[in-house]
């Protein structure tokens, strides 16, 4: 039987192309991490706890993250300010052109020294949903 995608996976692959110095794995481990945490936790906000608005994808970045910073859990709140932070960063890291490789070198090291707090987070979100 197979089983479901993991989306925190992503951040295997972030850990992957972070291990290269090259500008374009800089911006794809950042697009990795973001995608690896938002795709997790839109998961569980629907899958676990039913908040099916989420389904709809009409800005769901802003709104996703705009819910969880204003629940009163803790984890919920830190996964919110971790998306909340690095959205602007990730659509530059897609999109822009004007900011230079130490700007994404120093955000990908930001990035990293919160990603693993992130993930526990949404592992203990998703394998304690009574606690809600």
């Amino acid at each position: 039987m197979r089983t479901l995608f993991d989306w925190l996976e992503f951040k295997d692959v972030g850990d992957e192309l972070s291990l290269n110095a090259a500008e374009s794995y800089v911006r794809g481990a950042i697009t990795m991490y973001y995608y690896a945490i938002f795709s997790a936790i839109r998961e569980y906000l629907v899958k676990i706890k039913k908040q099916y608005q989420f389904l709809n994808n009409k800005d769901i970045h802003r709104r996703v993250w705009e819910y969880l910073v204003s629940t009163n859990d803790y984890n919920e709140n830190e996964v919110g300010e971790f998306l909340s932070n690095t959205r602007s960063v990730r659509n530059l890291a897609n999109y822009d052109k004007e900011h230079d490789y130490d700007y994404f070198i120093d955000k990908l090291d930001e990035i990293r020294g919160d990603i693993e707090n992130i993930v526990n987070s949404i592992i203990f979100l998703r394998d304690n949903p009574s606690l809600w």
